[in-house]
């Protein structure tokens, strides 16, 4: 048996701490990644963050992956985003999905989000070489802020645009917003967009919950605020019929999502590369809005809605 190449610094800690870390290729006989790539010698680690979208890319690798070959150890649902960067920079992991925003402004220290998306996938890309990681290519959704109201659980509360709110709030009217841990922190958050828009919500109409909560208080009557912040492929965003609100001064930056990949892996499994953007291409808004929702409003898993959609898409036979 020829000894498949391990990546993760951790490896064998890591094997572990997983369970179910490592599987066989056989039940993802057949498709194009079977027919089209042989990564049979590779052995990695796969990381995520440990919201739905996150954990639903991170099962989708990891069958990716296995269907070319692959031996892949599996340290999804990590914990938040900076832990997760925290992994592959330090070897824990060796690939995961990650999004243009969130590593410009969160991660290489950029206060001014670059407006073209191409732009800012570009300047991500060339910066983060200079830390080891090299980015696939983008896919065309971009899971951008977003903030959201129910029309129906509260008929009077119709804002269009962000400055609408900033121009209520500014003239003494209560608006209350529910909105997640690292949203409420992030300079391309909560802080930023305030300053960004020239006003401050009171801390008392500010509610800080975990992000899927957030759709709950926004349906329910009497519930803790009026508007939330979502994801912009959060299937629960139509499912919910919510009104999105216009980000009318362009504040959040591009999140198109990319595979990261250590650079130690790339140089010798280019192919890899090669594989996870030709999934990218195909990943749309309204693909991982799909995805997502199976496993929000369905209550599907994120594995199975990971497989389904590459199955659907001839990935996987």
């Amino acid at each position: 048996m020829t000894t498949k190449t391990r990546f993760a610094l951790a490896g064998a800690a890591t094997l572990a701490l997983a369970p179910s870390a490592c599987s066989s290729a056989s039940s993802y006989e057949g498709g194009s990644i079977a027919d089209d790539y042989d990564l049979s010698e590779l052995s990695v680690t796969a990381g995520s963050d440990n919201y739905t979208e996150q954990l639903v890319l991170g099962q989708l690798t990891i069958i990716a992956l296995e269907a070319a070959g692959a031996e892949v150890a599996d340290q999804t649902g990590l914990g938040g985003t900076q832990a997760v960067r925290t992994a592959i920079t330090s070897g824990e992991i060796d690939l995961e999905w990650d999004y243009t925003g969130t590593a410009w402004m969160g991660f290489l220290g950029q206060t001014t989000p670059i407006a073209d998306p191409m732009e800012q996938y570009e300047a991500v890309a060339e910066a983060d070489q200079e830390n080891g990681l090299i980015w696939g290519a983008p896919t065309p959704a971009n899971n951008t802020y977003q903030l959201v109201y129910s029309g129906d659980t509260y008929p009077d509360t119709s804002f269009e645009t962000v400055s609408e709110i900033a121009d209520a709030v500014n003239g003494g009217e209560q608006v209350r917003i529910c909105v997640g841990p690292e949203f409420s922190v992030r300079e391309d958050g909560l802080p930023g967009m305030e300053d960004h828009y020239g006003f401050s919500f009171p801390s008392s109409d500010v509610t800080v919950l975990e992000d899927g909560v957030i759709y709950n208080e926004l349906v329910t009557e009497g519930g803790a605020c009026e508007v939330g912040v979502a994801f912009a492929t959060d299937g629960r965003i139509e499912a919910l019929d919510l009104s999105p609100v216009e980000d009318d001064q362009s504040f959040f930056p591009a999140y198109n999502a990319a595979m990261v990949f250590r650079s130690e892996l790339v140089d010798e499994f280019p192919e890899a590369v090669d594989l996870f953007d030709e999934i990218a291409e195909a990943l749309t808004n309204e693909e991982l809005q799909a995805m997502n929702a199976q496993v929000y409003v369905d209550g599907d898993s994120p594995a199975n809605a990971a497989e389904d959609w590459l199955r659907e898409q001839g990935f996987i036979g």
